[in-house]
């Protein structure tokens, strides 16, 4: 592993460590979101807690551990900052001005330039050689494309519904916004990204052995956010469809599943022993 990697680790982890602390001092805070729809609210404060019960160890352990040289931790870390700029792009354009939007631009801002310099250093050549060998190749890549497809057909129909009734969709209406951020960041980027690394994978090419468990990642922080949210608003008396919770639950955990076998050592292994023999 490329030494400059570990210091660039470092040097983006730290100040995001403290930041995103920060950014989850509103679970003690709650007031902080006075201005958000009551669902808003709730889906708020799940965040802020999951950053600061979940992500921020995530970010703490994988950190160390990239630091001593672990590949799987730096794809990990990798997905992390993936998680947290798709989630932070929400806090700042869809929440509401408050006195964390300076740490919430922060947070953004260093998952951005973490996602975009550790390219300079991760070796694509060197991930598809670890883990190549035994990795579950087309089954993530048939999940990404179904998840991809599945999401988006659903989004579309919203938006379509949306434009044939001549109102604004109803994730957008039920926050308060002109339009919902969810559905920019999905269409744009998360399920052409989930489309892309299934291709590559499926032809071998070596990024996606890199996109496949950094975007896992990123699916597993959402297919946790998701239904630990709606069991917030499903107690609050917010929301009466728990339907969500199971489908991105199980998704969840079939990604996760895939993820450790992807990771799982004996990659390494084989890749030693069949260089030996």
């Amino acid at each position: 592993m490329d030494r400059r990697l570990r210091s660039f680790v470092s040097w983006i982890s730290v100040p995001l460590c403290v930041t995103l602390a920060v950014t989850g001092l509103s679970v003690f805070w709650p007031g902080i979101y006075w201005r958000e729809k009551a669902g808003n609210a709730v889906g708020g404060l799940v965040s802020d807690y999951l950053d600061l019960l979940l992500i921020l160890p995530t970010l703490i352990v994988t950190t160390v551990l990239a630091r001593r040289g672990s590949l799987s931790a730096v794809l990990v870390w990798t997905g992390t900052l993936g998680y947290l700029a798709y989630n932070f792009m929400i806090y700042v354009f869809e929440v509401h001005f408050n006195v964390m939007f300076l740490p919430y631009c922060a947070v953004m801002g260093l998952s951005f330039y973490g996602l975009a310099g550790v390219r300079e250093f991760l070796a694509p050549d060197e991930v598809a050689k670890t883990y190549s060998l035994g990795a579950p190749r087309r089954s993530i890549a048939v999940t990404f494309i179904l998840l991809a497809a599945t999401a988006a057909a659903g989004e579309v129909k919203e938006i379509v519904e949306a434009l044939r009734k001549g109102q604004i969709p109803r994730g957008a209406a039920e926050a308060g916004q002109f339009t919902d951020p969810i559905h920019v960041l999905d269409l744009c980027f998360l399920l052409p990204a989930l489309t892309i690394a299934a291709v590559m994978l499926l032809r071998r090419k070596q990024m996606g052995y890199v996109l496949a468990p950094v975007l896992s990642v990123v699916l597993i922080g959402i297919s946790i956010e998701v239904p630990v949210m709606v069991v917030a608003l499903f107690k609050k008396g917010l929301a009466s469809d728990f339907a969500p919770a199971v489908s991105f639950g199980a998704a969840g955990v079939l990604v996760a599943a895939l993820l450790g076998w992807y990771l799982y050592p004996k990659h390494r292994d084989a890749v030693v022993h069949s260089s030996i023999g």
